[in-house]
């Protein structure tokens, strides 16, 4: 799990122009870097990630994505 939670971190930090990104894209990119993952795991991972605060979710409304705590601009309303 730790190694998984590193892989996605890893992504979430090279996003250059990205702050916020869809599970698909981090999904995608943790399979590119440990193929023997599964979705599921990815997904646990992320969540144990928010459970300690690294990552947050952000939504649109109509989706959610997720990112580094307190990495971009949010806007409160």
């Amino acid at each position: 799990m730790d190694d998984l939670k590193q892989a996605i971190v890893e992504y979430l930090q090279s996003g250059k122009t990205k702050t916020k990104f869809y599970f698909n894209e981090i999904d995608k990119a943790v399979k590119d870097k440990i193929p023997s993952a599964k979705t599921l795991q990815v997904k646990k991972a992320c969540s144990a990630l928010i459970n300690e605060g690294v990552l947050e979710y952000y939504s649109t409304g109509s989706t959610t994505m997720y990112g580094l705590k307190g990495a971009g601009i949010r806007t409160e309303g």
